[in-house]
């Protein structure tokens, strides 16, 4: 939803101000200290992550991790191939799963077809894993829905965290967390930076 030039603008401004930008496994590891870390995440898979990575986070040692949804991955015309992400992933790119075809996720969902439903969380962390050679931590509910089903899945998977979209900071070590299968994120979209970035410095 925002230019090359407005993330530049945004991740400087933050780095100006003193906060560090660190990776999912930093965080998992509790290797994070004081309040101002980012962690930057970017769902589903799009090619403009590609030139994202290359001409704004790479230079500023950047290492976001990618919520992906393999369905699309080298069948879309808009979206990254198997190779690119391949690519990203050995740069230091980590990979979360956010579902196999993107579906909602919610009890209707799982009452409606349960194992279409455990395809999302189950298959899209398989698929990852063995197309890009890496491990999968983390799951991002597709739309931030995380009903009790959702939760229960994403456990019983084996993900050791997975993200919402409510806004909020993420406690370090992650244990620290009332439920670390409800992680919050700050969603960026066209127009709401300064809120954001308002919200995040007073929690600081």
């Amino acid at each position: 939803d925002i230019s090359m030039q407005e993330l530049k603008t945004q991740l400087d401004y933050l780095r100006d101000h003193g906060y560090r930008f660190v990776t999912l496994s930093e965080i998992l590891a509790g290797a994070v200290q004081g309040p101002k870390n980012i962690l930057v995440s970017i769902d589903d898979g799009n090619q403009s992550v590609y030139q994202a990575y290359q001409t704004v986070f790479k230079p500023r040692g950047i290492r976001p991790l990618l919520c992906i949804y393999p369905n699309i991955i080298g069948k879309k015309a808009y979206a990254l191939t198997w190779e690119r992400l391949a690519e990203l992933a050995r740069a230091g790119c980590e990979i979360a799963a956010h579902g196999f075809y993107h579906f909602p996720l919610n009890q209707k969902a799982y009452e409606a077809d349960p194992e279409a439903f455990r395809k999302e969380i189950f298959r899209s962390r398989e698929i990852l894993e063995k197309r890009l050679n890496t491990r999968v931590w983390a799951f991002a509910y597709p739309n931030g829905v995380n009903d009790p089903i959702n939760r229960q899945t994403v456990h019983a998977a084996g993900y050791a965290c997975a993200f919402t979209v409510v806004w909020g900071p993420v406690l370090c070590p992650v244990g620290r967390n009332p439920d670390r299968l409800t992680l919050p994120r700050y969603m960026i979209y066209k127009n709401n930076w300064e809120m954001v970035r308002n919200t995040i410095i007073k929690i600081q």
